[in-house]
This record gives C-alpha cells, sequence and structure tokens, in this order.
C-alpha cells in the first residue's frame, strides 16, 4: 500500500510553516483521481503544532513540532517513527517495530523523495537506498542498514557525525565450507540413494522410527516428511501420496542438503569476518552482522 496523499517534504521549514499545503485526492479509489492542493490545518486542541501527514482518514498518521524551533516528531498509528532536525536531518528510531513488513517505510518514502526503503532479508532486514528522483532508479553505491538513531541528511543521505558507524559482516569461507561439505560427501551420496529409491509408506515408517540419536539419514527423513505432509493438503492416499513423493523429491532432497549444511556450518562455524564502513553495500548471502558506533561520535 502506497500512500499517495502524503505531499513530499525537503526541509525542516517545510514542517514548521502551518500554511504548508498537501495534495488531496479525489476520487482516491478510482481509476482516474484527482490532485488538488489544499491547506494542511493543524489537529484541534493542538495549538497549531499537530498536523496530519496526509487524508484525515488516516487520523493516526500524523506529525507535529514542539517549542519554538524545536524537534519535529514523525509518528504512524502512534508510533514514533524518527525525529526530523533543524539541519534537515532525519533520526530513525522504534526501528523494532518494523519488524514485519508494514507501511511505515512507504510513508517515509514518500515523505522524502531521496529515501529508498526497503526490506532485504538477505542484506539483514530494513535498508536505506538513495533515489535518485531526476533519473527514476535506485543509487545502491549509498546503503545503510536502519537501527535506531541513524540520522541523515534529508535530500542527500550525508550520514550525522552523530550516527558514525561501521559494520561488522560475518560471511562463510569459501576453502573451510569445502572441507566441510567434502568431509560430509559420502554420507550425502548414501542418503542420496536411499531417498531416491524410497516410497511414501517406507518414509513414513522410517519417520516414526527416529530416535534423538539422529545420523545424517534421519535428518533428510525428518525434512522430506515434513514437505510432504505440509504439501498433501491432508490427502493421506498412499497414491498421492506417492506421486507427490516421486514429483518433488529432487527438489526436497536438495533444499534438505542446503538446511543440513547450514546447520553443521552454525556448529562448526566456518566463518571470516570483515569491516564495512557506514554506507557500504552489505553483500547478499552474509550471516549476521553487527553495527558498531564510533565511540565519541
Amino acid at each position: 500500500m502506497m500512500f499517495y496523499d502524503v505531499y513530499p517534504r525537503k526541509s525542516y521549514a517545510d514542517f514548521i510553516n502551518p500554511s504548508f499545503e498537501t495534495v488531496k485526492r479525489i476520487g482516491y479509489y478510482s481509476k482516474n483521481p484527482q490532485s488538488v492542493t489544499v491547506s494542511n490545518v493543524p489537529y484541534n486542541g493542538t495549538n497549531g503544532k499537530e498536523f496530519p501527514l496526509g487524508l484525515r482518514r488516516y487520523s493516526d498518521r500524523r506529525y507535529y513540532y514542539e517549542g519554538n524551533g524545536g524537534v519535529i516528531t514523525i509518528k504512524y498509528q502512534n508510533v514514533v517513527m524518527g525525529y526530523v532536525h533543524p539541519d534537515d536531518t532525519f533520526e530513525f528510531t522504534n526501528t523494532r517495530h518494523w519488524a514485519s513488513y508494514n507501511c511505515k517505510q512507504d510513508i517515509l518514502n514518500r515523505l522524502f523523495n531521496p529515501f529508498a526503503l526497503n526490506r532485504l532479508s538477505r542484506e539483514g532486514g530494513m535498508v536505506l537506498i538513495k533515489r535518485d528522483v531526476q533519473a527514476v532508479r535506485i543509487d545502491r553505491s549509498v546503503q545503510y542498514v536502519v537501527f535506531d538513531g541513524l540520522r541523515v541528511n534529508i535530500n542527500t543521505l550525508e550520514l550525522h557525525p552523530s550516527s558514525n558507524h561501521h559494520i561488522e559482516v560475518t560471511y562463510l569461507d569459501r576453502k573451510l565450507t569445502k572441507a566441510i561439505r567434502d568431509k560430509h560427501e559420502n554420507e550425502f551420496k548414501a542418503a542420496r540413494a536411499f531417498i531416491m529409491a524410497t516410497n511414501a509408506e517406507t518414509l513414513r515408517q522410517d519417520h516414526d522410527n527416529i530416535t534423538y540419536e539422529k545420523d545424517m539419514y534421519d535428518w533428510f527423513i525428518g525434512y522430506i516428511w515434513r514437505e510432504l505432509f505440509t504439501h498433501s493438503f491432508r490427502k493421506s492416499s498412499m497414491s498421492y501420496l506417492n506421486n507427490l513423493l516421486e514429483e518433488h523429491k529432487t527438489l526436497w532432497f536438495d533444499k534438505a542438503k542446503k538446511k543440513i549444511l547450514e546447520d553443521i556450518y552454525r556448529t562448526e562455524k566456518p566463518f571470516k569476518t570483515r569491516i564495512l564502513q557506514a554506507g557500504e553495500r552489505i553483500p547478499t548471502g552474509n550471516w549476521g552482522f553487527k553495527i558498531i558506533k564510533h565511540t565519541g561520535a
């Protein structure tokens, strides 16, 4: 869901000017909505300090500023998303409340044109990428992991000194992981031979006999049985289960092997780390990272 009624702001002054105007869309849900510019009037009872971000139908979408030249607070559904400072910087907060995909990122993307907030699970969750407004494209040369206290210029995404940091990224060492795969290769080959020859009834019996002392074959049985049960849609005829197993057997084995290797990696830890400066792109396939703020920043 995009909030097309949220009008972009380019500076701190855009927020504190009571006569600032916003775009109201007539026929919002029609195929051809019309846009008109209307005065952005403050909420009643806020002494002229609290304004809607867009249409009033979204009663919880609002921002307000405190005092004369104070910090502006951006809220959505009564959750503070961040602060606009007088130096035209935005400071993120309550980012843990963004754990699942929701509308908060869309509001900020619309509110600040240079922002391109994306949820990239392989790169550590929510990241802030610079949008080239004129070229209408994403500039991945600058990419910040979003965290509480991250503070950037609204227009340039230049990092504020108060949030200087670097990132310690964990990744797999290819030489070490190859050694692990080679060590278990015979077990994988034996398990594959068993799985390729089995049928649904044998798979069920073997699954029922799995104990806590699991071997490699048991790990594959457990994973593939769960996949078969999940995709069977409660249809339990043996002919149906056999057809389903044969159709997906190779795919499920490969997925199980990948999952088992990941579990082995977590145990044997064939990892290395590298340091990235703030704004450098985090490589995909990472195994986690730590944000390390610079002391004295």
